[in-house]
């Protein structure tokens, strides 16, 4: 059971991302995009977890590193990494979106 929050620009893809793993949502917070994080976030967070029976926390890299002053217990990051099977069918796709006209 893990309970996840994210201030990303598509949160429901992140926790679709934890669910597609094999997560047990307990609960979920949604942040807007580039939130900084203050104490009463970080308050709000704990509180949630705990209320939720959740094991740990799950959030996105990006995200731990911004809550990461507020020390709270049980935070962890999920680390995404792209890969790319085809270089030249990727820079197509690049390019068709940067030069869309």
């Amino acid at each position: 059971k893990v309970f996840g929050f994210c201030g990303i620009g598509a949160p429901r893809s992140f926790r679709a991302t934890l669910e597609n793993l094999g997560c047990e949502i307990a609960g979920f917070l949604e942040f807007a995009d580039h939130h900084d994080y203050m104490e009463r976030d970080a308050a709000r967070i704990a509180r949630k977890f705990e209320a939720s029976g959740a094991e740990i926390i799950l959030t996105t890299h990006k995200d731990a590193v911004k809550i990461r002053p507020f020390a709270i217990p049980g935070v962890y990051a999920l680390k995404v990494k792209t890969t790319v099977d085809d270089e030249a069918d990727f820079c197509a796709f690049i390019d068709a979106i940067v030069n869309k006209d």
